[in-house]
């Protein structure tokens, strides 16, 4: 245990979790899906190992609530399809063999959307011209009824997250 930081290893109640010590992995896109945003092996792989090496929690990467607006690149771990459960089960199962929690942090790219891969301009509240940084594209106006539905795509998300048997989830909300 650390004399500098004596809290560190200690464990720290979140809600109905109890972290076992205070290191979070925080979420960092490690572009490990498969093409198709499905989770496979080498997704599986880079967080459980994280998790054999005792963090306290972990935050899997950004993933996706909606295809292929939401994502700024590809490729990107998916929840906008109920078929992508059971590769984020296994995911949920192999952080926690080692007693971790686990979250999934949700995300839409918004203004970040590449138009390159689908053919579609990004959106964000409010028209962005020019964009917020060079290399992106002009986003357009999202209307109040697609805010709407952007809002029950987190939801869904967040739903299939549960039943996929994560402990919660963060919402990435950058590029809003």
């Amino acid at each position: 245990m650390s004399k500098e930081y004596p809290m560190l290893y200690s464990p720290f109640k979140l809600k109905h979790l109890t972290l076992k010590n205070r290191i979070v992995k925080p979420a960092q896109w490690v572009i490990y899906a498969e093409p198709d945003g499905s989770v496979g092996a080498r997704v599986i792989a880079f967080y459980e190992s994280i998790a054999r090496g005792g963090v306290g929690l972990i935050t899997v990467e950004e993933s996706i609530c909606e295809y292929p607006e939401g994502a700024s690149n590809i490729p990107h771990i998916r929840l906008d399809e109920d078929r992508f459960i059971p590769g984020l089960s296994a995911l949920a199962e192999a952080i926690h063999k080692y007693d971790v929690p686990c979250f999934v942090q949700i995300t839409h790219a918004g203004p970040a959307h590449n138009p390159a891969f689908s053919g579609t301009q990004p959106v964000a509240p409010s028209r962005l011209d020019p964009p917020a940084e060079p290399q992106m594209a002009v986003a357009r106006e999202l209307t109040i009824p697609e805010i709407k539905g952007l809002v029950e795509k987190y939801a869904q998300a967040a739903l299939r997250v549960k039943k996929a048997g994560f402990d919660g989830v963060e919402m990435h909300m950058a590029h809003y």
